[in-house]
């Protein structure tokens, strides 16, 4: 299922970044810009567990990290013993956060 977010705001340059990272990385993520909006199409069945393919973001944002395709129970409880208990806890961590902008610089950086 897509979703279409659109996002207004002067400064989208540091977010197109970001999700044109994410799109490489998972192709979940189609980014068009227009004026100073920001339009997000996301394809969040090949992100989502079945359970979660038809709940709203905040719904997905406050789930499980299990409601993430490939995570399960067991993955929970270990990511609970980091204070990641939800999809929003695991988008925000600082360390998540580098490492994914670790990988975004590999072969970039000369």
């Amino acid at each position: 299922m897509a979703r279409l977010i659109v996002l207004r705001d002067g400064n989208n340059q540091r977010l197109l970044s970001y999700l044109s990272w994410l799109h490489g990385m998972f192709a979940l993520f189609s980014v068009s810009t227009k004026g100073n909006a920001l339009a997000v199409s996301v394809e969040l069945g090949k992100a989502l567990d079945k359970a979660y393919e038809n709940a709203t973001l905040d719904e997905i944002l406050a789930a499980p990290p299990s409601a993430l395709a490939g995570l399960t129970d067991k993955h929970n409880e270990l990511l609970a013993q980091l204070g990641i208990k939800t999809v929003r806890d695991l988008g925000s961590n600082k360390f998540f956060a580098a490492a994914g902008v670790l990988v975004a610089l590999s072969g970039k950086a000369g």
